[in-house]
């Protein structure tokens, strides 16, 4: 046999082989940084609701009271963007989505409405109170006149009582 072609075939081995160690070495690496670097705490991943940053929750309003238009009297805090302008109304059987905290630390958001039937009349209010600070958030829906609420999570449910 040719003397040449023996040459040309253990250097093929030997890029084989160097290949095969790089990307042994490399698979190496990576289970090695999945060990030993953490996983970043619960905490700070961004919530189902979020958008930009661990300091921002979506909360949202449901109007289910059937026959009440709730209409907007007062939004205060830190909104994030779309911040929310008057006038602004919630249909019967329609939503409305707030998006609340820009910055990390504390962020607290307040919107009002009154719910209004067909004549005009005024037959409860509804303030939600909307807190989101880097560790949690909090919702907290307060109601007068005919008016009662069901909470899950950062959504509220409003309802006319009879």
């Amino acid at each position: 046999m040719n003397p040449s072609f023996h040459k040309v075939q253990s250097e093929q081995k030997k890029r084989g082989a160097a290949l095969g160690i790089t990307c042994v070495l490399f698979i190496l690496i990576i289970i090695a940084s999945r060990t030993i670097v953490p996983d970043f705490p619960k905490e700070s991943r961004l919530d189902e609701g979020s958008i930009s940053s661990a300091a921002s929750r979506r909360f949202t309003i449901y109007n289910l009271t059937g026959d009440l238009t709730l209409e907007a009297t007062t939004f205060l805090g830190q909104f994030a963007s779309p911040v929310p302008s008057l006038p602004s109304s919630i249909a019967p059987g329609g939503l409305y989505s707030f998006v609340v905290g820009t910055t990390q630390g504390d962020n607290v958001a307040i919107a009002r409405y009154k719910a209004v039937n067909s004549s005009g009349s005024t037959l409860g209010n509804i303030g939600m109170r909307m807190g989101v600070w880097d560790s949690g958030f909090a919702l907290t829906p307060e109601l007068s006149g005919s008016l009662t609420s069901y909470q899950e999570s950062s959504t509220v449910y409003i309802y006319r009582q009879y």
